[in-house]
Parts: structure tokens; C-alpha cells; sequence
């Protein structure tokens, strides 16, 4: 502010010094003192402007690495439940954004255990058409990812009552004989007699 006050003052003053200057002096002195005088009040502003710089804040030095996520032995049973707990509704979060009215389980014996140490795991989904499990991934840093999965049987079940048959067409077309075909589908030279 006090140099917006300076520079406004000086160029009042500038400006009243051209006007002196333009009606007192004639002939060949006029622009040499013009020069003289926008010279000066140049250097006067750049003086208080270089003034202002300096409390111009300066780029901001890198911010410090963040050092990794470590998750602390966990002994005692309250904060172990806590954690869990935790990460139960991070990844129920997760399984919302598919849907509602989602309900899972855990599919391992000790979900903990992949809470603290980080590693894949399944789930079991309730509620969500079409998708049975889940994979969930927790790594050291504590990021979590959830994956849905489709399962689908490799053949079909014995015991439903209508058993699908495989679709044979009635004719199958012949099979070539290899000895009278070439490599690429080319005849060999006894078919081109």
C-alpha cells in the first residue's frame, strides 16, 4: 500500500513536471527535457516497485515425502475389532457404488490377519444379480481395491432337472485328409493332376 501511495504521488508530480515542461520551454530544448523527465520518473517507479518485490511470496519449497503407511502390531482385542470394523465399512462403501442393498461376508478364516498384513482375499456378495463374490485387495499402505466376480460353472449341474445338450450340427462336413493337403491349404502335386 505504501508504495501504490508513493507511485501515485510521483506520477501527479510526473505528470505536473510534462505540463511545465510543454508550456515553458520551445525549440529544440523540449524533447531532450521530456526524455530527461520520463527517464527520471521510470527509474523512481521501478526504485518502489523493486521495493514492493520483495514481499512477494516465493515459490514454495517441494513438500516432504510422506513416509509409508505402517500398520502397528495390534495386540490388544478392542483395537484389532476397531480396525476390522474399519475396514468392514471401507469396503462396504466400496460394494455400494454397484448397488444398495448389498450385503457381504468374509470367505477367510482370519480377515485380520489380511487387514494388517495386506493381501487378496474373497467375500461373499448378497443382494447384487449376476455376482456371487468379491475379490478384495488391501495392500501395506492400506489401499483397498474391490473387484465383483462373475462366476460361471465350466459344466453344467447334475442335478437340474432339464440337463442342456451340446449344440452338434446334424451334418458335420468331412474332414480334409492331410496327406493331400499342403501346408498353407495349397493341393500337392498329385492333386494338380
Amino acid at each position: 500500500m505504501k508504495s501504490d501511495n508513493a507511485i501515485r504521488n510521483g506520477t501527479s508530480i510526473f505528470v505536473g513536471i510534462i505540463v511545465a515542461i510543454a508550456a515553458f520551454v520551445r525549440g529544440a530544448l523540449l524533447l531532450p527535457l521530456l526524455l530527461v523527465a520520463c527517464s527520471v520518473w521510470g527509474l523512481y517507479v521501478l526504485h518502489h516497485l523493486r521495493g514492493s518485490l520483495t514481499a512477494v511470496p516465493k515459490k514454495k519449497a517441494k513438500a516432504p515425502r510422506r513416509a509409508k503407511f505402517v500398520v502397528p502390531d495390534i495386540e490388544d482385542e478392542p483395537l484389532s475389532d476397531i480396525l476390522l470394523l474399519h475396514v468392514n465399512q471401507r469396503v462396504t462403501a466400496a460394494l455400494r457404488t454397484a448397488g444398495s442393498n448389498i450385503t457381504w461376508e468374509w470367505a477367510t478364516k482370519d480377515p485380520l490377519a489380511i487387514v494388517k498384513e495386506g493381501g487378496r482375499c474373497l467375500i461373499r456378495v448378497h443382494g447384487l444379480d449376476g455376482f456371487e463374490s468379491a475379490e478384495v485387495v488391501l495392500d501395506k499402505q492400506a489401499h483397498l481395491r474391490c473387484e465383483l466376480i462373475n462366476t460361471v460353472p465350466l459344466r453344467p449341474n447334475p442335478t437340474t432337472a432339464s440337463p442342456e445338450k451340446p449344440r452338434i450340427p446334424a451334418e458335420t462336413p468331412p474332414l480334409p485328409d492331410p496327406r493331400k493337403v499342403c501346408q498353407y491349404g495349397k493341393p500337392t502335386p498329385a492333386e494338380r493332376r
